[in-house]
């Protein structure tokens, strides 16, 4: 999997020629960009993290969401993850990244979860 590279260095910005620290960079796009939204998740392996709240519409979509977050070992490597990727794409590329089409599900699980859809359905027709 292709990660971007991150820097985990402040760095100088340009307008006013002060230092940003990376933690200070993070807070001021979650606050900011995202009303102070953001979604953290810890699981046995690593964190996963992505700026805005996740919106749990199919659970399917969800997972999918979830898979694109960026992770890391420790919190602040998936945050510094995030960020790297959030200033490459740019704010509507960075929001359509997160937007998963039922062709994404299809794509991921294929014929797994067009029968349980179908069998959804079904089950419904028939009450």
């Amino acid at each position: 999997m292709n990660r971007p590279k991150v820097s985990l260095k402040s760095s100088k910005d340009t307008e006013s020629g002060r230092t940003i620290s990376i933690p200070d960079k993070i807070w001021s796009v979650i606050k900011y960009k995202f009303s102070g939204h953001y979604t953290l998740m810890k699981f046995t392996t690593n964190y996963r993290f992505c700026f805005g709240t996740l919106s749990p519409l199919d659970y399917y979509k969800w997972r999918l969401q979830i898979k694109k977050m960026s992770s890391g070992k420790c919190s602040y490597l998936a945050m510094c993850r995030e960020l790297s990727l959030y200033e490459k794409l740019g704010e509507d590329m960075y929001q359509e990244r997160y937007n998963i089409t039922d062709d994404d599900v299809f794509n991921e699980w294929g014929f797994k979860v067009n029968c349980v859809i179908q069998n959804k359905e079904f089950k419904n027709a028939n009450k």
